[in-house]
């Protein structure tokens, strides 16, 4: 499995945790609450970071069809940095 499946997988699991919590029969299990609370937790840094690098990857690819079909000389450059800064 890639590492993109498994961040994919991960961002799954926190998504049915969210819909498990959603639940009223949930709330009225308090050891459930407990282990899908601890999950959720545990899951949540991972599935923010996956966010954020599935967000920068939409803005690279948006700079990049700039920085490459812009006739503009300004834009280009424009988009030249920040194809720049976003692969760093």
């Amino acid at each position: 499995m890639s590492l993109e499946e498994r961040l994919a997988q991960i961002e799954a699991q926190a998504s049915a945790i969210h819909t498990e919590l959603a639940r009223p029969e949930v709330h009225a299990d308090p050891a459930a609450l407990r282990r899908l609370g601890r999950e959720l937790a545990r899951l949540e840094p991972v599935v923010d970071v996956y966010g954020r690098l599935k967000s920068v990857r939409t803005e690279l690819d948006g700079a990049r069809q700039v920085r490459d079909h812009e006739s503009e000389p300004e834009l280009r450059e424009m988009a030249r940095d920040e194809v720049d800064r976003l692969e760093a």
